[in-house]
């Protein structure tokens, strides 16, 4: 059983506030939350260019030795659709960001921009076509 003589406080524009137990759980609980989700967030960024000058684009998991020949043939895919996503504008790149290299899911975007699906889905399928015939 908790010692109910036990003070908890915040700290609010730095003046102390004294809160119940359960506050001051809930708030370091979010507290923490926030964190890890920036944690997480550092470790997810990526640069496209950074990406390309590293030589390591993307990591082909699951494959073992894959001839020189295979390499060289995806190493140079990789460069020439490198290339194309660096002649898209920054709102196209973000979006191909968002879906293909963050995994995030076309309604969640809607919903972080404020428009339909169907309007990020209309985007999506824009930006690959102009992918499409800038590598064509």
């Amino acid at each position: 059983m908790r010692n109910t003589k036990e003070e908890y406080y915040l700290y609010v524009q730095g003046e102390q506030i004294p809160v119940s137990h359960k506050i001051y759980c809930a708030y370091y609980e979010e507290y923490d939350h926030e964190k890890y989700l920036d944690k997480r967030g550092e470790q997810r960024e990526f640069s496209f260019d950074l990406l390309q000058e590293q030589g390591n684009l993307l990591h082909f998991g699951g494959q073992t030795e894959e001839s020189l020949e295979d390499q060289m043939v995806k190493k140079e895919c990789l460069r020439q659709l490198y290339g194309a996503l660096k002649q898209l504008g920054d709102k196209e790149r973000w979006l191909i960001g968002r879906l293909y290299f963050d995994d995030c899911a076309e309604k969640e975007i809607a919903i972080s921009l404020g428009v339909s699906r169907q309007a990020i889905n209309k985007r999506k399928q824009k930006i690959l076509k102009k992918l499409r015939d800038i590598l064509n």
